[in-house]
């Protein structure tokens, strides 16, 4: 049996986010809440056992998003009338968002309303408990009348290594609901072409103070220059000397503070000793009593 997911948005215009076509995954031994109504414990209700699957995943982001998001799952066999399960993923365990019946074609459809803006992983099961996953997390936006939809692409500078995944992790931070796209009056679209409202560059140090320019950045600051975000590289891979935070942490402090530049606004300062430090606080160069805080305050995300 195969399964493949397919994420269809509702939405006035789409941007193409990844392309996966080689993704294989294992099966998952846990048992479906939604196998077919009235089947007897044990009982066989679905079209068979999926082993590692190949998925061919076409990821797409919308530039308005309607609030809701229709979910397709096809088996192959088909077993019409055998119920799929869909599922997202919260935190370490699965939750349940609904069930269909396959047609005789083998798909099953529903229809999803995510609750907020974020990154999404989603999920279809049969009856015995095996499953396949969309190759990626699903890009969700639920964005507010108006929303300021900000395109984008990345720029690594050539003989950097280890940097494959910056442009992943960057579109991880940008619209994470914990970030400037928590209240859907920001949406960030990754665009493999065409025109673009930022770069986010990852650049040496020595190029770094030299994008910078008229900062300085003196080999070792991020900077927000000309349009663009420029990342300092040793920074991004060894975190702060300053801060002590996780790494992931510091590269969203990074990303955020940058971006919120981008967006128009300027540095801030601590807002009360042992309170979450603005996003936009300097916070590598001293904290002022606050707390160090990768992510927008909420009283950032109402100035949007």
């Amino acid at each position: 049996m195969a399964l493949m997911i397919v994420v269809v948005l509702f939405a006035a215009s789409s941007q193409v986010l990844r392309i996966d076509a080689n993704a294989t995954l294992p099966p998952v031994a846990e048992r479906n809440p939604f196998a077919a109504p009235g089947a007897a414990a044990g009982a066989a209700t679905d079209a068979g056992t999926i082993a590692s699957v190949p998925l061919a995943v076409r990821m797409e982001a919308p530039d308005r998003f309607r609030g809701s998001t229709m979910l397709t799952a096809t088996v192959t066999p088909a077993a019409p009338g055998r119920h799929v399960a869909f599922q997202v993923r919260q935190g370490d365990a699965w939750k349940a968002l609904a069930s269909a019946a396959m047609d005789v074609a083998g798909v099953a459809s529903v229809v999803w309303r995510p609750p907020a803006s974020g990154m999404y992983s989603v999920r279809a099961a049969t009856g015995a408990g095996e499953s396949a996953l969309l190759g990626s997390p699903v890009n969700v936006a639920a964005l507010a009348p108006g929303a300021r939809i900000v395109r984008w692409r990345e720029w690594i500078e050539p003989g950097i290594d280890g940097a494959d995944d910056f442009a992943d992790v960057v579109s991880r931070i940008l619209i994470d609901a914990r970030g400037w796209a928590a209240t859907g009056d920001a949406f960030f679209v990754q665009a493999a072409s065409g025109p673009v409202d930022m770069l986010v560059k990852l650049a040496t140090p020595k190029t770094t103070d030299r994008l910078c320019r008229p900062a300085d950045t003196r080999g070792k600051w991020s900077c927000h220059a000309g349009g663009s975000i420029v990342v300092n590289a040793d920074r991004w891979f060894k975190g702060s000397p300053t801060l002590d935070m996780p790494l992931a942490d510091y590269r969203a402090l990074t990303i955020n503070h940058e971006t919120g530049h981008a967006l128009g606004f300027g540095h801030a300062g601590c807002g009360g000793r042992g309170t979450a430090a603005p996003v936009m606080m300097q916070q590598s160069k001293g904290l002022e009593g606050c707390l160090h805080n990768p992510w927008p305050t909420d009283r950032e995300l109402a100035r949007l």
